[in-house]
């Protein structure tokens, strides 16, 4: 009998199980990418230390074996990246999108190391996305002369 292969992603997640523990992160820092949005909040004082993940897929978003794949999807590249320790104390929510379904695994794992960093310093210049766009120039109106 041959040895079947197993991947290894990393060590499991703790997960978020109960809706006051998602309702409390709404209003959180906030990241937000094509195939997922990531929001977060600092836990309150006397829990358990570690980071810990809740994932969001609404039926919108597809069909069950869908969004069973997605989760999927998103948990592996979620422990395929390294966790920053500023986040030690802080809960997560991922709120699925449909290109979640599609998008390179290792697309997946960036966007991931992008969104955790923006998380732990807001401040930090390590998304290209994060930079303002430059304003257009306004057009000067002319007046109308009687």
């Amino acid at each position: 009998m041959a040895a079947s292969a197993h991947r290894t992603y990393g060590p499991p997640l703790a997960t978020l199980r109960k809706r006051r523990e998602f309702l409390r992160l709404r209003g959180g820092a906030r990241w937000s990418g094509k195939a997922f949005v990531l929001e977060g909040k600092k836990r309150v004082e006397g829990m358990a230390p570690g980071i810990r993940f809740g994932f969001t897929i609404s039926k919108k978003v597809g069909l069950a074996h869908e969004r069973n794949r997605m989760r999927r999807r998103l948990s592996h590249a979620l422990r395929a990246t390294p966790l920053p320790a500023a986040l030690a104390d802080w809960d997560c929510v991922i709120v699925a999108r449909r290109p979640a379904l599609d998008v390179p695994f290792d697309v997946l794992v960036g966007d991931f190391t992008i969104a955790l960093a923006r998380l732990a310093d807001p401040r930090s210049s390590k998304d290209p996305r994060s930079v303002p766009a430059k304003a257009a120039p306004r057009k000067e109106r002319r007046s109308i002369e009687p």
